[in-house]
């Protein structure tokens, strides 16, 4: 069991049963600092929340849900909730496929998606989509070998699911193997 301490948010997890990555620290804060007062905020693939807790703390959203499959991972998502003393979070452990119909029939919409996403071949933007406010901004994390890759993509699945994007920003948010990098698409959905 671990305790990390970052951007003035404590994180406990079990390393083996969990992942957790320290190098992604400047993200959390920079996704953190684009988030603006009163956002409704969901993190999918949040692991043990670091990004959904950096994201309450350091900003003002009206709350953040945090979604994540691997049931350690929640346990610890819900402990650092209170570790953190935050009450604008809602943990759910399950799946982003089940998860997210659930969310949509109950009418919630998000003005913010984080996807830290692991690397899978399924982008799930199309999830996102049925949940994603006009004018929302979803922060989307993809891998390849270039920013073109991600693009193409994140275009191929907004064009199937009649969503018209405007990108803000990409970033190479570190490497990941030899030639091969992770990256961060910023993008407004404008439909």
């Amino acid at each position: 069991i671990a305790t990390y301490t970052e951007n003035n948010c404590k994180f406990r997890f079990d390393v083996e049963k969990t992942y957790f990555s320290p190098r992604l620290s400047n993200e959390r804060n920079e996704i953190a600092k684009q988030v603006k007062k009163n956002e409704k905020v969901l993190v999918l693939f949040a692991g043990v929340a670091p990004f959904s807790i950096v994201i309450a703390k350091l900003t003002k959203p009206e709350f953040v849900y945090s979604v994540e499959i691997n049931r350690e991972a929640s346990k610890y998502a819900e402990e650092n909730v209170k570790l953190n003393k935050l009450n604008n979070i809602k943990v759910i452990q399950g799946d982003v496929k089940k998860v997210i119909p659930k969310l949509a029939k109950q009418g919630i919409r998000f003005d913010r998606i984080v996807m830290p996403r692991p690397q899978l071949k399924e982008t799930f933007l199309s999830h996102a989509f049925k949940i994603v406010r006009k004018q929302g901004i979803i922060n989307y994390y993809g891998f390849g070998k270039q920013e073109n890759e991600i693009i193409n993509e994140i275009e191929k699945d907004s064009k199937k699911a009649k969503k018209k994007i405007k990108i803000l920003k990409v970033k190479k948010a570190g490497n990941i193997g030899p030639y091969k990098y992770r990256f961060r698409v910023d993008f407004k959905v404008l439909n």
